[in-house]
């Protein structure tokens, strides 16, 4: 009977450590995958059949549409270019030139990717995703404002705190992932200051 129980218990202590395991490989797997680029990292190839199971399950777990790497390259940034984290408390400065894709998004979300959506006091809330369809740009390159207050030019709003994370999408992309980031210049992430500085 003993035996018996400690059999179970077992089964069950590997059950939930293995489930946790795998929540929070899930969790970090972006940080943990690909390469780097200054401050960016490569995400996993999510849309390429030979994909590893965890880029498919993180996937899966967000309801994601898996795009191959012609389609699209996506980079995530969690520090800016000085290797501070990525804190909304900040305003920072993203510099950056003409990517070769036909489409590329700049959005902010939480540290494990929920959605950040920055309050309006005078309206809806804002959405924290800026394309480059509705960017300024100076020549072939821009600049754009990431702050809990409105900024001139182009301005991604992002909640007055905590940390977050940058995720740069590139669609049809001329380059895929493992060469994307090598052969284009990925965008500058300064920090200009904090309001609890």
């Amino acid at each position: 009977m003993i035996r018996a129980l400690n059999t179970v218990l077992s089964l069950v202590i590997a059950l939930v450590l293995g489930a946790l395991s795998a929540a929070v490989a899930l969790d970090r797997w972006p940080q943990m995958a690909g390469g780097r680029s200054g401050a960016w990292l490569e995400a996993p190839g999510i849309g390429d059949p030979e994909a590893d199971p965890y880029s498919a399950a993180l996937a899966q777990t967000r309801l994601q549409l898996p795009m191959g790497e012609v389609e699209s390259s996506t980079f995530i940034a969690v520090a800016d270019d000085g290797g501070q984290p990525l804190d909304a408390a900040c305003a920072y400065r993203v510099t950056g030139g003409a990517l070769p894709a036909r489409l590329f998004t700049l959005r902010a979300e939480g540290i494990t990717g929920e959605p950040l959506v920055a309050s309006n006091q005078d309206g809806p809330a804002l959405p924290p995703m800026i394309h480059s369809e509705n960017m300024l740009f100076a020549g072939d390159g821009f600049e754009l404002t990431l702050s809990a207050q409105a900024a001139p030019g182009n301005w991604l709003p992002l909640r007055s705190q905590g940390r977050f994370r940058l995720v740069l999408s590139a669609y049809d992309a001329a380059l895929s992932d493992a060469t994307f980031g090598t052969s284009a210049q990925l965008p500058s992430i300064v920090r200009l200051g904090c309001a609890d500085a």
